[in-house]
């Protein structure tokens, strides 16, 4: 190790500080944005707390899967009903040109 001059060390304090003085102030803003999200999800889903909250995130994904497949059947059972009425039409329509 170097042996260093007072005006050094007072540098390498400075920047120490500096430094610290710098992560305090990222420290008070992520604590504010925390104390924020927290009083967002309160209002949003009744609830701060993570296990809480993650068991919500689970249940509203059950339910829009089901909401989807249900969807998804609807528009299947749309399709398959439009392909039979274009199918009865088009014989309806070749029965009555073959008259």
């Amino acid at each position: 190790m170097t042996k260093q001059t007072i005006d050094q060390l007072k540098k390498r304090y400075s920047k120490f500080h500096e430094q610290k003085i710098r992560v305090q102030a990222e420290l008070e803003g992520a604590q504010k944005r925390l104390k924020d999200l927290q009083k967002q999800a309160k209002e949003e889903f009744g609830t701060h707390n993570i296990n809480e909250l993650t068991e919500k995130l689970a249940t509203m994904k059950s339910s829009n899967e089901q909401k989807r497949q249900s969807y998804q059947e609807s528009l299947d059972k749309i399709e398959t009903e439009l392909a039979q009425v274009e199918a009865d039409f088009e014989r309806t329509t070749a029965d009555e040109e073959s008259e």
